[in-house]
């Protein structure tokens, strides 16, 4: 309210309009502090780090994010849109972990995929070999 008092004020001063009384404020759906169940072997997992709750903590309170202990879930503020899963809270930790303190590593799937296509691309290459090719016809 002090910002649009304070503009008033100069549209006044500079007579560049008029000021007319009352304000009105047109917000149907305000927005609300969302709650997220804090879940930091679920964030882990996602990162593949050992982050401790406590260190989690101290994260998600540099962003203005509250603890409700009883409940164990994370009150996000309004201004913080962004945060709406376990993911968005995860991706939070990695920032203030720091990215290159994270593993690299391949998902258990993809590893399983390329050893499957590595070992067809090899016997591909050794069917192409000379000695190969004639043993292959027998």
């Amino acid at each position: 309210m002090e910002a649009i008092n304070r503009a008033c004020q100069l549209i006044e001063e500079l007579d560049a309009g008029d000021v007319v009384g009352g304000v009105v404020d047109v917000y149907p759906d305000p927005v609300t502090k969302k709650r997220l169940p804090f879940e930091p072997a679920k964030y882990n997992a996602l990162l593949g780090t050992n982050v401790s709750d406590e260190d989690m903590l101290s994260y998600f309170e540099r962003l203005e994010v509250e603890y409700d202990k009883d409940a164990n879930e994370l009150i996000i503020p309004t201004f913080r849109q962004d945060l709406n899963r376990d993911a968005d809270m995860a991706e939070e930790v990695a920032r203030f972990f720091g990215y290159d303190n994270i593993p690299t590593t391949l998902p258990r799937e993809r590893q399983q995929w390329v050893r499957f296509h590595l070992s067809r691309v090899l016997k591909m290459q050794l069917l192409r070999l000379p000695s190969l090719q004639d043993s292959h016809r027998l």
